[in-house]
């Protein structure tokens, strides 16, 4: 079931991304000042109903434009609490699962509002329920939400679901002409049936109005600024540095090819073994090394639709607040055994609150990865040569920048006095 719903969610985003927005692929029905109604067929059956709404205010609006919208899990978790007054029933449901930040299965009793009038007039009458709600049964959505998609500061929501119980639709959003407060948004939705009727036309105006006050209410409406702000601080990135000479270690049980520290043996971490993968991801090893210390916590690879570097991984602030202290615990002891098996003075270190920041493919792909599995593709580091020394972005492991050295160069690399700085010079091979 997961795996045709990820078919149908990306057929919505490969429209956004393949030029679907561009008003020339779309026929126009109506038109107002403030927005547009149009229509097109649908590449995987049905047809395809748009309402294009410009010059929407957004009080309070954050300074990322692709914030605007709350990601669906952290809207479950906090409806009860910062959700208010009619949107408290309208937006109630139950987080079933998290597949990703931005990325989840969840049970609700109604759908987007604004898509009431139009259910009505293009004839899918079997989401009905859902829309005037609330449903006695309650439905199954896959929501996504992927920011900076399709472009730099848009926000992109798909609702879709495959029981048919529930209207299908896309939202994205992006400010107006760098306006801070105003926003352009487009509504998509499917019907079952790729016809349109024209002499539906005496009601167009009326649909447009509709959805142009409903999008601004929903947008606005209260609570909302405490809610993204909420979104804003509801995972936490990490990385993992300073692990040059080898990969981190993992505790053991065993002790045969394991480094041995006594002072971790009061509690159990006393052996340490090499995280062996044949391409480095942050995200498993701290799967693993929490698993190892009893934990089994949801630690992600990707955010918000992106593929973060390898080094890399984001966690839900409040459970890494939970394990923080145990888990430095052990990693202090893991950075002894690496120096007792390595030597030197650098030793692999987590670093707590970084900046996010997504591989070179999935920051400009509409296709992004990898999800629960581990990175299928290695880290391209920024290198500047200068004469015979190298720049490097911050936080480039030294042992993936081997992997991607041109053939005809090598490295050699020497310490600072301190030990904390590791020289680079770059040599010509014959």
């Amino acid at each position: 079931m997961v795996g045709a719903w990820d078919d149908r969610v990306e057929g919505w985003f490969n429209l956004v991304s393949n030029g679907g927005l561009s008003l020339s692929t779309w026929d126009l029905a109506a038109e107002r000042p403030d927005s547009r109604l149009l229509h097109r067929s649908c590449p995987w059956g049905g047809h395809l109903v748009r309402l294009d709404l410009r010059n929407i205010p957004v009080m309070g609006a954050p300074e990322n434009a692709s914030n605007v919208l709350v990601r669906p899990e952290v809207r479950s978790h906090y409806c009860g609490v910062l959700e208010k007054g009619v949107y408290r029933d309208v937006w109630s449901s139950e987080i079933l699962k998290t597949f990703n930040p931005g990325d989840a299965l969840i049970e609700q009793f109604y759908t987007m509002p604004a898509l009431r009038l139009p259910a009505l007039l293009f004839g899918d009458f079997s989401v009905l329920e859902s829309l005037y709600g609330p449903s006695s049964r309650g439905f199954l959505g896959r929501q996504r939400l992927r920011r900076d998609f399709p472009e730099q500061g848009h926000s992109t929501y798909i609702f879709e679901d495959r029981f048919g119980r529930a209207q299908e639709y896309l939202l994205t959003t992006q400010r107006e002409d760098q306006s801070q407060n105003i926003f352009h948004c487009v509504c998509i939705f499917s019907t079952p049936e790729d016809k349109w009727y024209d002499w539906f036309s005496p009601f167009f105006f009326l649909v447009m109005e509709e959805a142009y006050r409903v999008v601004r209410g929903y947008l606005n409406r209260p609570g909302i600024q405490e809610l993204r702000q909420a979104d804003e601080r509801f995972y936490i990135t990490l990385a993992l540095r300073n692990f040059n000479r080898g990969p981190p270690l993992l505790p053991s049980d065993e002790h045969d090819e394991s480094v041995i520290i006594q002072d971790g043996h009061d509690r159990g971490l006393s052996c340490w073994i090499p995280f062996e993968q044949k391409k480095f991801c942050f995200a498993e090893y701290l799967r693993q090394f929490l698993d190892r210390l009893g934990h089994q916590v949801p630690i992600y690879d990707t955010l918000d639709g992106k593929t973060l570097v390898p080094y890399q991984c984001v966690m839900v602030r409040e459970s890494w607040m939970e394990l923080r202290r145990e888990v430095l615990a052990a990693l202090k002891l893991q950075k002894m055994a690496y120096r007792f098996r390595h030597g030197g003075t650098t030793a692999p270190s987590l670093v707590e609150d970084v900046c996010p920041r997504p591989t070179p493919k999935s920051a400009t792909s509409p296709s992004y990865g990898c999800g629960d599995g581990l990175c299928d593709q290695p880290f391209m580091p920024k290198v500047v040569v200068r004469k015979t020394f190298l720049e490097l972005e911050d936080d480039v492991p030294y042992s993936q920048l081997l992997e991607n050295l041109p053939a005809n160069l090598s490295l050699k690399r020497s310490k600072s006095a301190s030990g904390d700085i590791l020289n680079l010079s770059v040599q010509h091979c014959p």
